[in-house]
């Protein structure tokens, strides 16, 4: 929601902090929330929902954090074993 308001209503905020959250939709595929339909089924739906797809409009700071035990399918990183 952070990084949505920062790109949609930059006149409204000088700054944004975004704990864990879904910043590019397309990464969970078959639904999200309450959208049941697929990436495929509702692509726009999937797009104006992620930020990632708005950054180019963010000019005011935003602080990312995300923790290494989060579980968010949206946010999924991976792994690198030693």
């Amino acid at each position: 929601m952070t990084a949505n308001l920062l790109a949609h209503a930059p006149h409204l905020f000088s700054c944004g902090i975004a704990r864990s959250g879904a910043y590019n939709r397309t990464l969970t595929p078959f639904g999200f929330q309450n959208e049941d339909r697929t990436l495929w089924e509702a692509t726009n739906v999937y797009v104006e929902m992620s930020p990632f797809m708005s950054a180019n409009k963010i000019k005011k700071p935003i602080l990312l954090i995300h923790g290494e035990e989060d579980n968010n399918p949206g946010t999924l990183t991976m792994q690198v074993m030693s």
